[in-house]
Protein backbone atom coordinates (compact mmCIF):
# COMPACT_ATOMS: atom_id res chain seq x y z
CA UNK A 1 0.00 0.00 0.00
CA UNK A 2 1.53 3.29 -1.11
CA UNK A 3 1.47 6.19 1.36
CA UNK A 4 0.16 9.38 -0.25
CA UNK A 5 0.10 11.50 2.92
CA UNK A 6 2.80 13.74 1.43
CA UNK A 7 0.62 14.60 -1.56
CA UNK A 8 -1.66 17.13 0.17
CA UNK A 9 1.26 19.01 1.66
CA UNK A 10 3.07 18.90 -1.67
CA UNK A 11 0.16 20.71 -3.38
CA UNK A 12 -0.02 23.39 -0.68
CA UNK A 13 1.67 26.68 -1.52
CA UNK A 14 2.84 25.46 -4.89
CA UNK A 15 4.62 28.37 -6.61
CA UNK A 16 2.57 30.03 -9.29
CA UNK A 17 3.94 29.51 -12.77
CA UNK A 18 5.41 32.67 -14.24
CA UNK A 19 3.61 33.15 -17.50
CA UNK A 20 5.15 34.98 -20.39
CA UNK A 21 3.37 38.21 -21.31
CA UNK A 22 2.30 38.53 -24.91
CA UNK A 23 3.72 41.45 -26.83
CA UNK A 24 2.78 43.03 -30.14
CA UNK A 25 5.39 40.95 -31.97
CA UNK A 26 3.79 37.73 -30.67
CA UNK A 27 0.32 38.91 -31.67
CA UNK A 28 1.50 39.88 -35.14
CA UNK A 29 3.08 36.45 -35.60
CA UNK A 30 6.74 37.40 -36.08
CA UNK A 31 8.47 37.43 -32.65
CA UNK A 32 11.61 35.79 -34.10
CA UNK A 33 11.80 37.33 -37.56
CA UNK A 34 15.27 38.79 -37.95
CA UNK A 35 14.24 41.01 -40.86
CA UNK A 36 11.49 42.61 -38.76
CA UNK A 37 13.90 43.38 -35.92
CA UNK A 38 16.54 44.63 -38.38
CA UNK A 39 13.99 47.08 -39.80
CA UNK A 40 13.14 48.25 -36.30
CA UNK A 41 16.81 48.69 -35.37
CA UNK A 42 17.48 50.66 -38.54
CA UNK A 43 14.62 53.01 -37.64
CA UNK A 44 15.73 53.56 -34.03
CA UNK A 45 19.44 53.88 -34.85
CA UNK A 46 18.65 56.82 -37.13
CA UNK A 47 18.57 59.92 -34.87
CA UNK A 48 16.68 61.91 -37.49
CA UNK A 49 13.64 59.64 -37.54
CA UNK A 50 10.34 60.64 -35.97
CA UNK A 51 10.73 58.48 -32.84
CA UNK A 52 12.28 61.42 -30.95
CA UNK A 53 14.89 59.38 -29.07
CA UNK A 54 17.80 60.95 -30.92
CA UNK A 55 20.93 58.82 -30.77
CA UNK A 56 19.84 56.82 -27.71
CA UNK A 57 20.14 53.47 -29.54
CA UNK A 58 23.52 54.39 -30.97
CA UNK A 59 25.01 55.54 -27.66
CA UNK A 60 23.73 52.44 -25.87
CA UNK A 61 25.56 50.36 -28.47
CA UNK A 62 28.75 52.43 -28.15
CA UNK A 63 28.78 52.01 -24.39
CA UNK A 64 28.55 48.23 -24.68
CA UNK A 65 31.24 48.21 -27.36
CA UNK A 66 33.52 50.16 -25.05
CA UNK A 67 32.86 47.77 -22.16
CA UNK A 68 33.47 44.74 -24.38
CA UNK A 69 36.29 45.92 -26.62
CA UNK A 70 37.47 49.45 -25.90
CA UNK A 71 38.66 49.58 -22.30
CA UNK A 72 42.08 48.15 -23.11
CA UNK A 73 42.69 50.53 -26.00
CA UNK A 74 41.12 53.81 -24.92
CA UNK A 75 41.63 56.01 -21.86
CA UNK A 76 37.93 56.14 -21.03
CA UNK A 77 34.49 56.05 -22.66
CA UNK A 78 34.72 59.71 -23.71
CA UNK A 79 37.97 58.96 -25.50
CA UNK A 80 36.35 55.99 -27.24
CA UNK A 81 33.14 57.87 -28.08
CA UNK A 82 34.86 60.81 -29.78
CA UNK A 83 36.12 58.48 -32.52
CA UNK A 84 32.47 57.99 -33.54
CA UNK A 85 31.33 61.59 -33.32
CA UNK A 86 29.46 63.64 -35.89
CA UNK A 87 26.66 62.77 -38.25
CA UNK A 88 26.25 59.22 -39.43
CA UNK A 89 24.18 57.18 -41.89
CA UNK A 90 22.33 53.93 -41.20
CA UNK A 91 21.87 51.46 -44.05
CA UNK A 92 20.29 48.01 -44.26
CA UNK A 93 21.41 44.98 -46.28
CA UNK A 94 24.61 46.43 -47.70
CA UNK A 95 26.56 43.57 -49.34
CA UNK A 96 24.52 41.20 -47.11
CA UNK A 97 25.48 43.12 -43.95
CA UNK A 98 22.26 43.45 -41.92
CA UNK A 99 23.02 46.99 -40.72
CA UNK A 100 25.87 49.32 -41.59
CA UNK A 101 26.41 52.55 -39.67
CA UNK A 102 28.97 54.86 -41.27
CA UNK A 103 30.29 58.35 -40.59
CA UNK A 104 28.95 61.25 -42.62
CA UNK A 105 25.80 61.57 -44.70
CA UNK A 106 27.14 60.49 -48.12
CA UNK A 107 24.90 58.11 -50.03
CA UNK A 108 27.92 56.75 -51.88
CA UNK A 109 28.59 53.54 -50.00
CA UNK A 110 31.90 52.93 -51.79
CA UNK A 111 33.37 56.29 -50.79
CA UNK A 112 35.91 55.88 -47.95
CA UNK A 113 34.44 56.59 -44.52
CA UNK A 114 36.08 57.84 -41.36
CA UNK A 115 34.51 55.05 -39.34
CA UNK A 116 32.01 52.19 -39.73
CA UNK A 117 30.12 49.77 -37.48
CA UNK A 118 28.96 46.53 -39.12
CA UNK A 119 26.05 44.79 -37.38
CA UNK A 120 25.01 41.18 -37.96
CA UNK A 121 21.60 40.54 -36.38
CA UNK A 122 21.18 36.99 -35.00
CA UNK A 123 17.85 36.39 -33.33
CA UNK A 124 17.35 32.76 -34.14
CA UNK A 125 19.77 31.03 -36.47
CA UNK A 126 23.38 29.90 -36.09
CA UNK A 127 26.13 32.21 -37.21
CA UNK A 128 27.17 30.94 -40.64
CA UNK A 129 27.75 34.34 -42.25
CA UNK A 130 31.07 35.15 -43.88
CA UNK A 131 32.21 37.90 -41.50
CA UNK A 132 35.56 38.18 -43.25
CA UNK A 133 33.81 39.01 -46.53
CA UNK A 134 31.61 41.55 -44.77
CA UNK A 135 34.64 43.22 -43.20
CA UNK A 136 36.56 43.48 -46.47
CA UNK A 137 33.56 44.98 -48.29
CA UNK A 138 33.56 48.13 -46.09
CA UNK A 139 36.02 50.94 -46.77
CA UNK A 140 36.60 52.87 -43.54
CA UNK A 141 39.52 54.04 -41.45
CA UNK A 142 38.11 52.67 -38.17
CA UNK A 143 35.89 49.60 -38.26
CA UNK A 144 34.15 47.53 -35.60
CA UNK A 145 32.02 44.47 -36.33
CA UNK A 146 29.12 43.56 -34.05
CA UNK A 147 27.22 40.29 -33.87
CA UNK A 148 24.06 41.15 -31.94
CA UNK A 149 22.68 37.80 -30.75
CA UNK A 150 20.50 36.18 -28.12
CA UNK A 151 23.24 33.86 -26.93
CA UNK A 152 27.04 33.71 -27.00
CA UNK A 153 28.37 32.95 -30.48
CA UNK A 154 32.07 33.55 -29.82
CA UNK A 155 32.82 29.84 -30.31
CA UNK A 156 31.42 29.78 -33.85
CA UNK A 157 33.87 29.14 -36.69
CA UNK A 158 33.11 32.36 -38.58
CA UNK A 159 33.56 34.54 -35.49
CA UNK A 160 36.87 32.88 -34.57
CA UNK A 161 38.12 33.05 -38.17
CA UNK A 162 37.42 36.78 -38.49
CA UNK A 163 39.10 37.70 -35.23
CA UNK A 164 42.12 35.46 -35.89
CA UNK A 165 42.67 37.46 -39.07
CA UNK A 166 42.74 40.64 -37.00
CA UNK A 167 39.23 41.80 -37.88
CA UNK A 168 37.60 43.36 -34.83
CA UNK A 169 34.25 41.59 -34.27
CA UNK A 170 32.49 41.83 -30.92
CA UNK A 171 29.57 39.72 -29.67
CA UNK A 172 26.90 41.76 -27.87
CA UNK A 173 23.98 39.94 -26.30
CA UNK A 174 20.48 41.27 -26.76
CA UNK A 175 19.74 40.97 -23.05
CA UNK A 176 22.63 43.33 -22.25
CA UNK A 177 21.56 45.72 -24.99
CA UNK A 178 17.94 46.06 -23.84
CA UNK A 179 19.11 46.52 -20.22
CA UNK A 180 21.29 49.37 -21.42
CA UNK A 181 18.39 50.85 -23.38
CA UNK A 182 16.21 50.75 -20.27
CA UNK A 183 18.91 52.54 -18.28
CA UNK A 184 19.05 55.28 -20.90
CA UNK A 185 15.25 55.57 -21.00
CA UNK A 186 15.10 56.31 -17.26
CA UNK A 187 16.95 59.55 -17.90
CA UNK A 188 15.25 60.40 -21.19
CA UNK A 189 12.32 62.63 -20.25
CA UNK A 190 11.41 64.82 -23.21
CA UNK A 191 11.06 64.88 -26.96
CA UNK A 192 10.08 61.32 -27.78
CA UNK A 193 6.88 60.22 -29.49
CA UNK A 194 4.58 58.26 -27.13
CA UNK A 195 3.66 55.81 -29.89
CA UNK A 196 7.28 54.95 -30.47
CA UNK A 197 7.94 54.68 -26.75
CA UNK A 198 5.20 52.04 -26.63
CA UNK A 199 6.72 50.21 -29.61
CA UNK A 200 10.17 50.38 -28.03
CA UNK A 201 8.83 48.90 -24.79
CA UNK A 202 7.17 46.11 -26.78
CA UNK A 203 10.48 45.44 -28.53
CA UNK A 204 12.26 45.20 -25.17
CA UNK A 205 9.52 42.91 -23.83
CA UNK A 206 9.85 40.69 -26.91
CA UNK A 207 13.61 40.37 -26.41
CA UNK A 208 13.23 39.67 -22.70
CA UNK A 209 10.73 36.91 -23.48
CA UNK A 210 13.51 35.02 -25.27
CA UNK A 211 15.24 34.66 -21.92
CA UNK A 212 11.99 33.86 -20.10
CA UNK A 213 12.27 31.88 -16.87
CA UNK A 214 15.98 31.16 -17.18
CA UNK A 215 16.60 32.21 -13.59
CA UNK A 216 16.46 29.68 -10.76
CA UNK A 217 13.24 29.74 -8.71
CA UNK A 218 14.03 28.33 -5.23
CA UNK A 219 10.42 27.26 -4.55
CA UNK A 220 10.31 25.35 -7.84
CA UNK A 221 13.64 23.70 -7.01
CA UNK A 222 12.19 22.48 -3.71
CA UNK A 223 9.09 21.12 -5.41
CA UNK A 224 11.22 19.43 -8.07
CA UNK A 225 13.34 17.70 -5.42
CA UNK A 226 10.23 16.51 -3.63
CA UNK A 227 8.69 15.38 -6.91
CA UNK A 228 11.79 13.32 -7.68
CA UNK A 229 11.84 11.93 -4.15
CA UNK A 230 8.33 10.55 -4.65
CA UNK A 231 8.75 9.61 -8.31
CA UNK A 232 7.80 5.95 -7.72
CA UNK A 233 4.51 6.90 -6.05
CA UNK A 234 3.77 9.42 -8.80
CA UNK A 235 4.43 6.87 -11.54
CA UNK A 236 2.16 4.41 -9.77
CA UNK A 237 -0.51 7.09 -9.41
CA UNK A 238 -0.26 7.93 -13.12
CA UNK A 239 -0.63 4.25 -13.95
CA UNK A 240 -3.82 4.18 -11.89
CA UNK A 241 -5.06 7.20 -13.84
CA UNK A 242 -4.35 5.43 -17.14
CA UNK A 243 -6.16 2.32 -15.87
CA UNK A 244 -9.20 4.42 -14.91
CA UNK A 245 -9.03 6.29 -18.22
CA UNK A 246 -9.13 3.03 -20.14
CA UNK A 247 -11.95 1.73 -17.93
CA UNK A 248 -14.07 4.84 -18.59
CA UNK A 249 -13.37 4.62 -22.34
CA UNK A 250 -14.33 0.95 -22.49
CA UNK A 251 -17.56 1.62 -20.59
CA UNK A 252 -18.45 4.43 -22.99
CA UNK A 253 -17.59 2.27 -26.03
CA UNK A 254 -19.82 -0.51 -24.70
CA UNK A 255 -22.76 1.84 -24.14
CA UNK A 256 -22.43 3.51 -27.55
CA UNK A 257 -22.18 0.09 -29.20
CA UNK A 258 -25.48 -0.87 -27.59
CA UNK A 259 -26.99 2.07 -29.52
CA UNK A 260 -25.29 0.85 -32.74
CA UNK A 261 -22.66 3.60 -32.63
CA UNK A 262 -19.03 2.54 -32.82
CA UNK A 263 -15.82 4.37 -31.93
CA UNK A 264 -13.78 5.58 -34.88
CA UNK A 265 -10.62 4.66 -32.96
CA UNK A 266 -12.03 1.51 -31.45
CA UNK A 267 -8.65 0.07 -30.36
CA UNK A 268 -7.48 3.19 -28.52
CA UNK A 269 -8.64 3.84 -24.97
CA UNK A 270 -6.46 6.72 -23.71
CA UNK A 271 -7.68 9.46 -26.01
CA UNK A 272 -8.94 12.82 -24.71
CA UNK A 273 -12.06 12.47 -26.86
CA UNK A 274 -13.62 9.89 -29.15
CA UNK A 275 -15.76 10.01 -32.28
CA UNK A 276 -18.66 7.58 -32.66
CA UNK A 277 -20.52 6.74 -35.89
CA UNK A 278 -23.50 4.43 -36.57
CA UNK A 279 -22.92 0.98 -38.04
CA UNK A 280 -23.60 0.33 -41.74
CA UNK A 281 -27.08 -1.08 -41.16
CA UNK A 282 -28.03 1.91 -39.08
CA UNK A 283 -26.42 4.40 -41.42
CA UNK A 284 -27.96 2.72 -44.45
CA UNK A 285 -31.40 3.97 -43.43
CA UNK A 286 -30.27 7.55 -44.03
CA UNK A 287 -30.33 9.56 -47.27
CA UNK A 288 -27.12 9.81 -49.27
CA UNK A 289 -24.50 12.21 -47.85
CA UNK A 290 -26.18 12.18 -44.45
CA UNK A 291 -23.75 11.24 -41.67
CA UNK A 292 -24.54 11.13 -37.98
CA UNK A 293 -21.91 11.20 -35.28
CA UNK A 294 -20.98 11.92 -31.68
CA UNK A 295 -17.78 13.49 -30.36
CA UNK A 296 -17.51 12.80 -26.63
CA UNK A 297 -14.96 14.21 -24.18
CA UNK A 298 -13.41 11.29 -22.27
CA UNK A 299 -11.48 13.46 -19.82
CA UNK A 300 -14.68 15.18 -18.67
CA UNK A 301 -16.12 11.76 -17.91
CA UNK A 302 -12.98 10.64 -16.09
CA UNK A 303 -12.33 13.71 -13.95
CA UNK A 304 -15.74 15.37 -13.55
CA UNK A 305 -18.33 12.64 -14.16
CA UNK A 306 -19.82 14.79 -16.93
CA UNK A 307 -21.04 13.57 -20.31
CA UNK A 308 -19.91 16.36 -22.60
CA UNK A 309 -19.43 16.72 -26.34
CA UNK A 310 -21.24 17.29 -29.62
CA UNK A 311 -23.80 15.49 -31.73
CA UNK A 312 -23.39 16.35 -35.39
CA UNK A 313 -25.37 15.83 -38.58
CA UNK A 314 -23.47 16.26 -41.81
CA UNK A 315 -25.40 17.00 -44.99
CA UNK A 316 -25.22 19.01 -48.17
CA UNK A 317 -26.87 22.42 -48.35
CA UNK A 318 -30.07 21.00 -49.75
CA UNK A 319 -31.75 20.35 -46.41
CA UNK A 320 -29.80 22.85 -44.32
CA UNK A 321 -32.52 25.35 -43.42
CA UNK A 322 -35.19 22.72 -42.82
CA UNK A 323 -32.98 20.69 -40.46
CA UNK A 324 -32.00 23.69 -38.41
CA UNK A 325 -35.59 24.83 -38.04
CA UNK A 326 -36.73 21.36 -36.96
CA UNK A 327 -33.96 20.84 -34.41
CA UNK A 328 -34.23 24.38 -33.07
CA UNK A 329 -37.98 24.03 -32.45
CA UNK A 330 -37.55 20.78 -30.51
CA UNK A 331 -34.23 21.11 -28.72
CA UNK A 332 -33.14 24.74 -28.54
CA UNK A 333 -34.07 25.01 -24.85
CA UNK A 334 -31.59 22.39 -23.75
CA UNK A 335 -28.99 22.34 -26.51
CA UNK A 336 -26.72 24.69 -28.38
CA UNK A 337 -27.02 24.47 -32.15
CA UNK A 338 -24.60 25.95 -34.64
CA UNK A 339 -23.25 25.39 -38.16
CA UNK A 340 -19.89 24.93 -39.75
CA UNK A 341 -18.46 23.53 -42.95
CA UNK A 342 -16.27 20.46 -43.13
CA UNK A 343 -13.26 20.01 -45.41
CA UNK A 344 -15.54 19.01 -48.28
CA UNK A 345 -17.82 22.04 -47.83
CA UNK A 346 -20.75 20.00 -46.51
CA UNK A 347 -22.87 21.59 -43.83
CA UNK A 348 -22.36 20.44 -40.24
CA UNK A 349 -25.19 20.91 -37.76
CA UNK A 350 -23.66 20.59 -34.31
CA UNK A 351 -25.58 20.24 -31.08
CA UNK A 352 -23.48 20.72 -27.96
CA UNK A 353 -24.35 18.87 -24.76
CA UNK A 354 -23.10 18.82 -21.18
CA UNK A 355 -24.82 16.52 -18.66
CA UNK A 356 -23.78 16.08 -15.03
CA UNK A 357 -24.00 12.34 -14.33
CA UNK A 358 -23.64 12.92 -10.59
CA UNK A 359 -27.30 13.97 -10.62
CA UNK A 360 -28.19 10.33 -11.31
CA UNK A 361 -26.58 9.25 -8.03
CA UNK A 362 -23.11 8.04 -7.12
CA UNK A 363 -24.44 4.61 -6.19
CA UNK A 364 -25.22 3.87 -9.84
CA UNK A 365 -22.57 2.44 -12.16
CA UNK A 366 -21.03 4.55 -14.88
CA UNK A 367 -22.47 2.28 -17.54
CA UNK A 368 -25.98 2.67 -16.10
CA UNK A 369 -25.66 6.47 -15.92
CA UNK A 370 -24.36 6.71 -19.48
CA UNK A 371 -27.15 4.50 -20.83
CA UNK A 372 -29.81 6.42 -18.93
CA UNK A 373 -28.51 9.85 -19.96
CA UNK A 374 -28.05 8.99 -23.65
CA UNK A 375 -31.48 7.37 -23.79
CA UNK A 376 -33.13 10.30 -22.09
CA UNK A 377 -31.58 12.97 -24.29
CA UNK A 378 -30.76 11.30 -27.59
CA UNK A 379 -32.16 7.83 -28.30
CA UNK A 380 -35.64 7.59 -26.76
CA UNK A 381 -38.65 8.23 -28.99
CA UNK A 382 -38.98 11.85 -30.09
CA UNK A 383 -35.39 12.63 -29.07
CA UNK A 384 -32.63 13.96 -31.30
CA UNK A 385 -31.42 10.79 -33.04
CA UNK A 386 -34.82 9.32 -34.02
CA UNK A 387 -36.02 12.82 -34.88
CA UNK A 388 -33.08 13.19 -37.24
CA UNK A 389 -33.96 9.94 -39.03
CA UNK A 390 -37.68 10.58 -39.20
CA UNK A 391 -37.25 14.13 -40.44
CA UNK A 392 -34.72 13.19 -43.09
CA UNK A 393 -36.89 10.39 -44.36
CA UNK A 394 -39.92 12.69 -44.51
CA UNK A 395 -37.91 15.21 -46.54
CA UNK A 396 -36.78 12.47 -48.88
CA UNK A 397 -40.30 11.14 -49.34
CA UNK A 398 -41.68 14.59 -50.09
CA UNK A 399 -38.96 15.08 -52.70
CA UNK A 400 -39.76 11.72 -54.34
CA UNK A 401 -43.47 12.60 -54.57
CA UNK A 402 -42.79 15.88 -56.35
Amino acid sequence: MINYDWFKEYNNEFPTSIKEKLNIFDLAGFPDRELVVTNLLKFYFNPNQEHGFGDLFFHALLELLYEKDGKSRYKDFEDFEKHFSGNFTVRKEVDFIDLLITSGESENIHKPKEWAILIENKLKFHLHNDLVKYWKSVNAGLKIGVVLSLYDITASDQFIKANNLGFDFVNILYKDYVIKLEEYLKHYKFGYDERHLMLLKEFILNIKSKYFNVNTIPQMEEKLNEFQKHSDEIKEFNKHQDDLHEYVSRQLHAVMTSFCFYAYNWKEFLRKEDDFFPDQHFQGRLPEKHILGFKINIEQLLFNNILSGHYFIQDDFKYAEAIVNELSQNFVNSKTIWFEKDAYHNQMFIIGFNYDLKLLGNEMSLKYKLTTCLNQHFFDNNKIVPTSYAFYNSLLQKENLQ
